[in-house]
């Protein structure tokens, strides 16, 4: 399985570049003409794929997510800090085969966490999580594949994927419902616009979904949009199948990024 990944991430074209902000994917992204930086709060582009109509339904089941099909691709709108819809199930807070809470390397990981909260800590504890998270992978790199947990937690070595298995686990812990996600992330740093695949986590926090991502925290970045594409809802051994499937709606492109504007 972990073989399998791998070979999907080549496919992708994972770049240095990628390697360095400890995500999986590049995607070749091209910035309109017309547009002039920086990017608002909202945005569109054209995602080019070969599956257009598997990814149009995909998406089309997002709320506040625009989507257009053409000829040629599926135009987006998207939002800042977008979320998958829905409310938390008990998944969302318990253990699993790849949250695997029990083992001894994933409750050695959690109680480094307990140690290094204390009252004058930072209160918020989504930042919290986030910070100890993005610190505690000590050798960010995309050559692993998808580890569990506790293999994460023993290693402390991965890229975005293992980033989002522990910050989920830890969110557990903590007693807010937490979800895995895969989708694509748009970074703009000094005015150039990047893509990747990429995989992150949504925590149930005050009644919403909220974004946390523990290998972009603290990232140079002007601004960040995440296009969720599905949730790991099998978080069994077969879990590799539900990665996949994720990861087939990614496209092979994405075109024309630009400021969203009424015409």
């Amino acid at each position: 399985m972990r073989a399998t990944f791998i070979i999907i991430c080549m496919m992708l074209n994972v770049s240095v570049y990628a390697q360095e902000l400890p995500l999986f994917a590049t995607i070749p992204v091209s910035v309109d003409a017309q547009h002039t930086p920086p990017l608002s709060e909202k945005i569109t582009f054209s995602y080019v794929s070969k599956n257009t109509e598997l990814v149009v339904n995909t998406l089309q089941k997002i709320d506040n997510l625009h989507v257009q099909k053409n000829k040629s691709d599926i135009e987006v709108t998207l939002v800042r800090n977008l979320t998958l819809p829905g409310t938390p199930i008990e998944q969302h807070s318990k253990g699993s085969f790849v949250i695997d809470l029990d083992e001894e390397s994933t409750q050695s990981f959690i109680k480094g966490f307990k140690q290094e909260t204390h009252p004058q800590a930072n209160t918020d504890i989504l930042q919290n999580i986030q910070t100890y998270v993005h610190h505690y992978i000590e050798d960010p790199t995309y050559l692993h594949g998808f580890h569990i947990a506790s293999k994460v937690a023993t290693t402390k070595s991965g890229d975005c994927t293992e980033y989002a298995v522990l910050t989920t686990s830890l969110a557990r812990h903590v007693n807010l419902p937490a979800r895995y996600i895969t989708g694509i992330v748009l970074l703009e740093e000094s005015q150039r616009v990047h893509a990747y695949g990429h995989a992150w986590t949504e925590v149930w926090h005050d009644g919403h979904w909220k974004i946390l991502d523990a290998a972009l925290f603290g990232a140079k970045a002007t601004q960040l949009f995440y296009l969720p594409i599905a949730e790991l809802s099998n978080e069994g051994p077969g879990y590799m199948f539900s990665t996949v499937e994720a990861v087939n709606n990614f496209p092979a492109k994405i075109e024309n990024v630009r400021n969203y504007f009424i015409k």
